[in-house]
């Protein structure tokens, strides 16, 4: 089920204990709301460094084992897990550079992406 919900104009908004932009939360974050006179009064993210993310690749550092996706219009910067892997829409392991420009989906472990699987141009 999904619902939609507008953030009542005081709304707190944490991350690990701190308070953050709404910005700052990453599409996909698992995370606590608490709904107040049918408006978000809170929402606490509770992990945002294990969770699959979708979007598409806009930039890859090579050198820093680093690549960064727009997620919803916004761009997110990922290190890359030392064992990593990229597989095709077909399963078939692929090489980083294969990914720019690529609608792809991320798992991320501890922060890091360990899995990245093209969903297609």
């Amino acid at each position: 089920m999904e619902l939609d919900y507008d953030f009542a104009q005081n709304a707190s908004i944490f991350r690990y204990g701190d308070q953050i932009n709404l910005e700052d939360v990453v599409p996909g974050a698992k995370a606590r709301v608490e709904i107040e006179e049918g408006k978000v009064s809170r929402l606490e993210v509770l992990d945002d460094l294990n969770i699959t993310v979708e979007g598409r690749v806009v930039h890859i550092n090579e050198e820093k084992d680093r690549l960064t996706l727009e997620i919803n219009g916004r761009k997110y910067s990922y290190d890359l897990a030392a064992d990593f892997t990229v597989t095709g829409t077909d399963e078939e392991k692929m090489n980083l550079s294969a990914v720019l420009n690529c609608r792809v989906s991320a798992t991320l472990e501890n922060g890091l992406i360990k899995k990245i699987k093209i969903k297609g141009q």
